[in-house]
């Protein structure tokens, strides 16, 4: 199976969640986190996903999966237990754009990778469910080296619109983006000077 890796904007579409065991509960958070309006089908729930439901993150269905819960659906997944219930859903789920299978990643058209976020930057990983252990290996040795990325990464972006909308010639833009880049303007210190240099030719 080849996947084509995406950055999906899903603030504001529906998300349909089938089941309310531990993985439903980990691809329900990522959606909410997302800005996705989430909705959980399951007669039984976590505690984890029965906080998101008491704090309003969630809406949850307390019953089993009917074909017209997925109607309004951008993006489903299928996260429950038992094989019957999840090939039945996924029978009447054609209609759906996105669809993911907990239990077996074939049988739908999207997965969820392994992901290390700081502030903009967002590295993802994923092993095609050939292993999940060696996935969180990667992103333990990411978050290692990655960490403290956030601030340098805000810096990038503010400089790179700024150079951007600068009466500077193309090709100063170019050699100011790529030096940026450079180890050194990691440093607070680095990164001030530099904005001073730009503030000065703007």
């Amino acid at each position: 199976m080849s996947q084509l890796p995406l950055m999906v904007e899903m603030t504001g579409l529906c998300a349909v969640v089938i089941g309310g065991g531990k993985v439903a509960c980990k691809r329900a958070k990522a959606l909410v986190e997302n800005g996705a309006i989430v909705t959980i089908i399951s007669p039984h729930l976590t505690d984890s996903l029965q906080e998101l439901v008491s704090l309003g993150k969630i809406k949850w269905l307390d019953k089993r999966f009917e074909a017209s819960d997925a109607r309004e659906a951008f993006l489903l997944v299928v996260a429950t237990d038992d094989e019957e219930v999840n090939e039945r859903v996924l029978q009447v789920a054609a209609h759906i754009p996105l669809i993911n299978d907990a239990t077996n990643a074939e049988r739908g058209n999207i997965t969820f990778p392994g992901v290390f976020r700081k502030g903009k930057l967002t590295i993802s990983v994923s092993t095609a469910g050939a292993s999940p252990g060696l996935t969180s290996s990667i992103l333990s040795k990411i978050r290692e080296h990655y960490d403290d990325y956030g601030p340098y990464v805000d810096f990038l972006y503010e400089c790179r619109q700024q150079i951007k909308h600068s009466s500077m010639d193309e090709g100063e833009k170019r050699r100011l983006l790529r030096e940026i880049v450079e180890e050194r303007y990691k440093d607070e210190e680095e990164q001030r000077q530099f904005k001073e240099a730009i503030d000065r030719r703007w």
